[in-house]
């Protein structure tokens, strides 16, 4: 007998000993776990599709009795185990009233649970803590209302939680704060009230906190100072008062951080100049006063920089023409002045710069007749320039548009 035959055939029984194996020691979905499965595909119906999904597919039709739920679709159950561990109905087109006895608080061994971007509606059941081994729960897009339970903040394990834009009219619970593992918050697009906890500075894990668009009013804890990992940060859109704690510029990391479209007042810290790693701030709308920190030329990573609709005063820091990944600055609506900030067109990446609504003056930057400023960058990249209701005078400074290729810059 020749070598190649013998282990051809040894290959074979190899393959089907193996074969034989995994069949006799897969582990099925738990049945107890398939019958709460089922009975919670019987508490809603199929509706419309969500605005929120580009296409969508009822996943729920694959959930059949006398069948193996490991593998129905949105399903994912423990290898060794058999218990479902996962379940993702995004986009599912699923609709009706999540009901407090839920049979789905029945599937305790669940670590993460998607029902974003359909139709549910009601409350979310307090008894949400049955789910203890959760540590991702995504109710994101549906139309949840009233509050959300206390009782969220005892799932230990929680890192990933997004409750946004559904229709929520409440307080923030405190005992949120208790997620202490928890990463990413997003409560965005709701209706919440009252002032942001001052336990969320317990929140020492968290890397993303998004509160835009709701009425949170009272001041800003100086406790969110406390999230040094925290690198998003957005509680725009809201009625939140007073000023911005100087604790804020502990947040080493943060990245992103916009406070527009709030009511807050006073100075800026100048212990935002520590945050080296912010790469956008903004704080149009909003009713500060005082000079702009110079401080804030030490974020030398910042790209787009909006302060317009203030009460800022004095001139634009001449350092902030160090300022070299700075492609987008707005202090529009403010009551600064003094000359055209000729610093700022040395910065070889800024494209658009909004001075409207202010009181800056003095001859504007050209490259014409007796007023030639040596300081204009030949490699700018400066497209749009917005010098309306100020006091400048002299011709519009089409060279400073020469860089690239001749432009005419909008009318005023």
């Amino acid at each position: 007998m020749s070598i190649v035959p013998i282990t051809l055939s040894l290959l074979l029984f190899i393959f089907n000993s193996h074969k034989l194996f995994s069949a006799a020691t897969r582990i099925s979905c738990r049945p107890n776990q398939r019958d709460a499965l089922l009975e919670f595909k019987n508490e809603f119906q199929i509706g419309k599709p969500s605005p929120f999904c580009i296409t969508a597919h009822p996943k729920t039709l694959s959930w059949v009795n006398n069948s193996d739920c490991c593998y129905w679709d949105g399903i994912k159950c423990d290898a060794n185990s058999g218990e479902v561990i996962e379940l993702n109905l995004s986009c599912s087109s699923v609709r009706g009233r999540f009901h407090s006895d839920s049979k789905l608080l029945k599937v305790q061994s669940l670590r993460i649970l998607d029902l974003s971007r359909n139709n549910f509606s009601g409350q979310i059941p307090f008894s949400i803590q049955k789910l203890y081994h959760l540590t991702s729960l995504n109710v994101s897009r549906n139309s949840f209302s009233r509050c959300i339970p206390s009782s969220i903040g005892d799932i230990p394990n929680l890192n990933f939680l997004d409750l946004s834009r559904n229709k929520f009219v409440c307080k923030i619970p405190s005992s949120l704060g208790s997620l202490l593992h928890l990463t990413s918050l997003d409560l965005s697009n709701n209706s919440f009230f009252g002032e942001i906890p001052f336990s969320f500075g317990n929140l020492s894990n968290l890397i993303s906190l998004n509160l835009f668009d709701n009425n949170f009013e009272g001041k800003l804890p100086s406790s969110l100072g406390n999230l040094s990992y925290l690198k998003f940060l957005d509680l725009s859109v809201n009625n939140i008062v007073g000023e911005i704690p100087s604790s804020l510029g502990n947040l080493s990391q943060l990245a992103f951080f916009y406070l527009h479209f709030n009511n807050f007042a006073g100075k800026i810290p100048s212990s935002l100049g520590n945050i080296s790693h912010l790469t956008s701030l903004t704080l149009s709308f909003n009713y500060f006063v005082g000079e702009i920190p110079s401080s804030l030329e030490n974020l030398s990573y910042l790209k787009n920089l909006i302060l317009s609709h203030n009460s800022f005063v004095g001139e634009i820091p001449p350092s902030f023409g160090s300022l070299s990944h700075l492609a987008f600055l707005d202090v529009e609506s403010n009551k600064l002045s003094g000359g055209f900030p000729l610093a700022l067109l040395n910065l070889t990446k800024l494209s658009i710069l909004f001075l409207s609504n202010n009181q800056f003056s003095g001859m504007l930057p050209s490259l014409n007749g007796t007023l030639e400023f040596c300081t204009i960058s030949p490699s700018s990249k400066l497209q749009e320039l917005y010098i309306d209701n100020n006091s400048f005078i002299g011709p519009i400074p089409i060279s400073i548009f020469q860089s690239q290729q001749p432009k005419v810059p909008p009318s005023w």
